[in-house]
């Protein structure tokens, strides 16, 4: 495993870097990789949420924060200062999707060697004393697999529930019961009798020993650096990327399951689907968007045809065609 100095604190940069990290044949095509990073103040979203839903837009306005959309699934999380992100990239690592206790197993035990006891938690949390202070989330491209994770250590948690919109009530079905729900968020400044730098330092080192060490640091070549830029330029400082389209819908209906939130959005028209969208901080197997074209142009009298003959499960980590019928229960009761 190599790992590559990154500096810079522009969020569209650093995705980008993870992406081209992941995609491009270049010197690193073939390693493992080791990235630790931070971002001014920014709200990140996961590739699948609707941003205009999501993000108190007034405040982030007011005070500069910027926004930016993820590769990744999951939910939306705040960074600022306080806070550090680490990324693994792994090549020939498909047994290895979804799991997310191997990829954070370093945080917990770097921990442990301070005498902080933390566990992983639920789909994709790590917890001190009950508070999430580790969100994390992966994408995966042909064979390689990205995990990214964020740490909070010092960071301004009054402004945390400040940038998200609150969300409205939605039912429930999943089988965790209050566990479920947010969890209360703590810093690791709250445990640690240690500055910022000294944990960036001690967990970089516990994240390269859990891989097999560091066979070299590396940082961008200009050329690399150019290519990362126009990435950045072209995709994810753009606002299509970020913030998408927010067409009109006749249909909106959400609910938490084990699966994370889904959001599924539909337009008719004449009797036929129009679109059928989901959102939500799920993880993805396949490209949603692949799902949702099954049901473009057809009757609204085959939406449960087509559900029964595809499985949402090849498209959204956890979830069943019968978890999406119970959302889907209104529109289909309208074709009775």
């Amino acid at each position: 495993m190599i790992y590559i100095e990154n500096s810079s604190q522009n969020p569209a940069f650093n995705l980008a870097l993870e992406e081209y990290l992941v995609t491009t044949q270049g010197r690193f095509a073939h390693e493992d990789i080791a990235l630790l990073w931070k971002n001014q103040p920014t709200v990140v979203v996961g590739r699948n949420q609707n941003a205009h839903r999501e993000i108190n837009r007034t405040y982030l306005d007011e005070h500069n924060i910027r926004v930016v959309r993820r590769l990744s699934g999951g939910g939306a999380v705040y960074h600022d200062q306080g806070n550090i992100n680490f990324t693994v990239i792994k090549r020939n690592a498909h047994a290895l999707k979804n799991n997310f206790s191997f990829f954070t197993e370093p945080l917990v035990n770097t921990l442990a060697e301070f005498g902080v006891q933390a566990e992983f938690s639920g789909r994709n949390d790590v917890l001190v004393k009950g508070a999430k202070f580790s969100g994390n989330a992966q994408y995966s491209y042909q064979d390689t697999l990205l995990h990214h994770g964020t740490i909070l250590f010092d960071s301004d948690l009054s402004v945390l529930g400040k940038v998200l919109t609150p969300k409205p009530r939605v039912e429930d079905y999943t089988t965790r019961g209050i566990m479920s729900h947010r969890s209360r968020v703590a810093n690791l400044s709250q445990f640690l009798m240690m500055d910022l730098p000294e944990f960036h330092s001690a967990f970089a080192q516990n994240l390269m020993e859990s891989n097999g060490g560091a066979d070299d640091y590396f940082v961008l070549d200009e050329e690399e650096a150019v290519a990362v830029s126009k990435l950045c330029d072209s995709k994810y400082a753009t606002t299509e990327w970020t913030w998408g389209k927010s067409p009109e819908y006749d249909f909106i209906n959400q609910a938490r399951f084990d699966a994370g939130n889904v959001t599924v959005c539909g337009s008719f028209v004449g009797g036929f689907i129009e679109r059928l969208d989901f959102y939500g901080d799920f993880f993805e197997v396949g490209p949603i968007e692949q799902y949702s074209h099954l049901f473009e142009g057809k009757s609204m009298n085959l939406l449960k045809s087509i559900i029964d003959a595809n499985d949402v499960g090849n498209f959204i980590h956890g979830f069943s065609n019968e978890e999406l019928l119970t959302l889907l229960t209104e529109q289909l009761n309208s074709l009775l």
